[in-house]
């Protein structure tokens, strides 16, 4: 005789409206077990700690690459503008990477970002050309001056200068008696 074994339900249901949530049977996965597995993935996939990096560094010895096989080539292994963008994806990727890590410090590390690109732009001004201009920069002096006021000036006096509300007025927000 073939006699199923009555299936067992295991059900959970909302305590506000009584609509069934999930519901399993004899043990096997239910609908939305399956659903979650599959948004958790559509949500982004986790990789191990060296895949960014070494596309970055692929990225690198593309770009490295291109200016190695385009003229004008003087000497073997020079490369003539691929160190800039190489220095650039590589400042970038340690900035997202101290930021990753610590997202609290943004206030700090996000003027010091600005400073650094400055640096960068700076260094890349004074590489190349005739360099006649203030502080011997040639073409950078307004991108310059520019990240200079709005990417850490404005946001370090604004974060020194924010008002940090009291226990009291944060209580009367919560409560609203303003």
């Amino acid at each position: 005789m073939n006699e199923e074994a009555p299936q067992t339900k295991e059900r959970v249901i909302c305590d506000k409206c009584g609509t069934i949530l999930h519901e399993k049977i004899d043990g096997h996965k239910s609908l939305t077990d399956i659903e979650e597995k599959y948004v958790s993935v559509a949500r982004g996939r986790k990789f191990k700690w060296y895949v960014t990096p070494a596309n970055l560094l692929l990225t690198c010895l593309f770009i490295a690459g291109i200016d190695y096989v385009t003229e004008p080539n003087e000497a073997k292994f020079n490369l003539d503008w691929a160190v800039w963008p190489i220095i650039g994806i590589i400042f970038l990727f340690l900035a997202a990477a101290l930021l990753s890590k610590r997202p609290e410090s943004f206030w700090v590390m996000g003027p010091l970002i600005f400073i650094e690109l400055i640096i960068f732009l700076y260094a890349m001004d004074i590489a190349y050309g005739s360099n006649d201009g203030i502080f011997g920069l040639d073409w950078s002096q307004i991108p310059i001056l520019f990240l200079l006021i709005f990417g850490f000036a404005i946001p370090l006096v604004s974060k020194l200068g924010f008002e940090t509300p009291t226990i009291d007025e944060k209580f009367d927000r919560m409560v609203g008696d303003e």
